[in-house]
């Protein structure tokens, strides 16, 4: 079994616009997005699972879009060496969070009351 991935990408593109980008990339590799976090407008988490052999797919994608990746693809695949006896449709996990640099102060976000 392999660690879960972690692919930290840092864009000073706007906010919004990053993240559309970013599903766009995910989604076309062929990955699933299985949940999505928002820290202020500091940053966004994205829980991920993709094939083995779409993960430097994934990765293309990423590197192709405007923002500075981490770790490098090298460092990624030596985390997941190959092997004949694993299998390209064995499903990996991991997240992608995307940071954004900016000036803007805080995102204050209103939080609903729950009846309880």
């Amino acid at each position: 079994m392999f660690p879960p991935f972690r692919l930290q990408p840092y864009t000073s593109t706007e906010r919004h616009k990053a993240l559309e980008l970013v599903r766009e990339a995910v989604l076309s590799s062929g990955a699933s997005i299985l949940d999505f976090q928002q820290f202020s407008n500091e940053s966004a988490c994205l829980t991920l699972e993709i094939q083995y052999d779409k993960l430097t797919g994934l990765y293309s994608n990423l590197v192709a879009l405007p923002v500075s990746l981490s770790p490098t693809l090298e460092l990624l695949q030596s985390l997941f060496p190959s092997s004949p006896s694993i299998s390209p449709s064995l499903v990996l996990q991991g997240s992608l969070a995307v940071f954004f640099a900016h000036n803007e102060p805080d995102l204050r976000l209103t939080i609903p009351a729950v009846p309880g």
